[in-house]
C-alpha cells in the first residue's frame, strides 16, 4: 500500500520522465474491471453517501468514454480516473493511484520492517516535517512546519522545538506550505499551547468505513513545556492543506490564535488508501466531524487578516512586535519593542 503512496505522489509531482516508474499495459478488460472495483469502494465507503452514488456513476459511465479507452497504459490511466473523480466531486483526497511494484498482501497488513524503516528515513531527510526553528527582531519565535509526521517518528523533534522556542515572547507558525499527514500529530503539537489540566474537545468524528465515532482530545500530558500566555500566530496560503488546515482552525478556536496570510486549500475529510488490484488503489475520504469544529471541505479555512502569502510573515511579525509594545509596562521595553518594530519596516 505505502509503494501505491508514493508512486502517486511521484506522478502528480513529476514533471521530469525519468522520475516516473516503469509503466503497465492495460487490456480493456483490466481497465473495466478496476473502474468497476474503484466504484465499488467509493460507493461503499466514501463520507457521504448521497455523493458516493454519484461519483461511483460517473466512473462505471466513464468505462466507455474515449477518454479511457485511450488510456491503454497505467500511467496515462492514472490522470484520466483523477479527472473523472473531481469532475464528480471536488474532494482532492479522493484518489486512484498505481504502484510499478505489486504488493499483494492483504489490505491491512502490518507494516513490514523496510517499510517502517523507508518511512523513519523519509521524515529523518524532510526534518520530521521542522523546516526551521528561528529567533526573529524582538523576541518573536518562528516554527516552520511542512509536514505532520506521525509521533512515534516526530515526536521527539516536536518536543526539542518546543523547548527551543519556550524563552520567545510571541510565537508565529508557518503552514504555508505545510502538505498535511497526521491527525495524531495535529493534536500533539495542539496540546503544547492549551493549558495543562483537563483535556479540551477538539473534535467528533463519524468513520463511514468502521462505522464508528470517535471524539478527539487535546493530551492531558505533553514532555514540558508548554506554550501558554502568549501571543501565537499561525501563516497560511492557499497551499496550506489537510492536517495543516484542521490545526490552524484547532489553533483559532481553541489556543485562540491569529490566522495571518490566504484562504486554505479546503481539504477536511481523512482519507484511507484501499487496494483495488495489487498494483492499484484508490483513497477514499472516509471520516469527517460532526461535532466540535467546522468542515472547510472545499471551502478552505479563511484567516483572520487576509493578505499574500508572500507578505504573511511580515504582516504576522509586526502585528506581533506592535502588540508587545502596546502592552509594555515600562519604557525600556516598549523601546525594545519599538525598535525591532523599526528594523522590520526597513527591510
Amino acid at each position: 500500500m505505502r509503494r501505491i503512496v508514493l508512486a502517486l505522489a511521484v506522478l502528480l509531482s513529476a514533471r521530469v520522465h525519468a522520475q516516473r516508474p516503469p509503466d503497465l499495459p492495460l487490456t480493456p478488460e483490466l481497465r473495466a474491471r478496476l473502474l468497476d472495483a474503484a466504484a465499488e469502494r467509493i460507493e461503499k465507503f466514501y463520507v457521504f453517501p448521497d455523493k458516493a452514488v454519484l461519483i461511483a456513476k460517473a466512473l462505471r459511465d466513464a468505462e466507455s468514454s474515449p477518454e479511457v479507452a485511450a488510456a491503454t497504459t497505467a500511467l496515462a490511466l492514472v490522470p484520466v480516473v483523477n479527472r473523472v473523480l473531481q469532475s464528480a466531486v471536488h474532494d482532492e483526497h479522493l484518489r486512484f493511484g498505481y504502484s510499478a511494484v505489486a504488493d499483494t498482501r492483504a489490505e491491512d497488513a502490518p507494516e513490514t520492517p523496510a517499510e517502517a524503516a523507508e518511512a523513519r528515513e523519509e521524515a529523518r531527510r524532510n526534518g520530521f516535517g521542522i523546516a526551521g526553528v528561528q529567533r526573529l527582531d524582538g523576541n518573536i519565535g518562528l516554527l516552520t512546519w511542512t509536514k505532520f509526521y506521525e509521533p512515534a517518528l516526530a515526536g521527539e523533534a516536536v518536543v526539542t522545538a518546543m523547548k527551543l522556542l519556550q524563552s520567545t515572547d510571541a510565537l508565529i507558525i508557518d503552514l504555508r506550505a505545510s502538505d498535511g499527514g497526521s491527525p495524531e500529530m495535529v493534536l500533539l503539537l495542539l496540546s503544547y499551547f492549551v493549558p495543562e489540566g483537563d483535556p479540551v474537545h477538539v473534535s467528533t468524528m463519524f468513520n463511514r468505513f468502521t462505522n464508528t465515532t470517535a471524539q478527539q482530545w487535546t493530551l492531558a500530558f505533553v514532555p514540558p513545556p508548554r506554550y501558554t500566555g502568549r501571543d501565537v500566530y499561525v501563516l497560511t496560503s492557499a497551499r496550506t492543506w489537510s492536517a495543516g488546515e484542521g490545526f490552524a482552525e484547532h489553533m483559532r478556536r481553541i489556543a485562540h490564535a491569529t490566522l495571518v496570510g490566504e484562504t486554505t486549500r479546503g481539504g477536511a475529510h481523512p482519507a484511507r488508501w484501499m487496494t483495488i488490484d495489487p498494483q492499484f488503489a484508490v483513497s477514499v475520504p472516509v471520516a469527517r466531524a460532526i461535532e466540535g469544529t467546522v468542515d472547510w471541505e472545499g471551502k478552505g479555512v479563511p484567516p483572520d487578516i487576509a493578505t499574500s502569502a508572500a507578505d504573511a510573515l511580515a504582516t504576522a511579525h509586526r502585528l506581533a512586535l506592535t502588540r508587545l509594545r502596546d502592552r509594555a509596562s515600562d519604557a525600556d521595553t516598549r523601546s525594545f519593542y519599538e525598535s525591532a518594530i523599526a528594523a522590520v519596516a526597513s527591510r
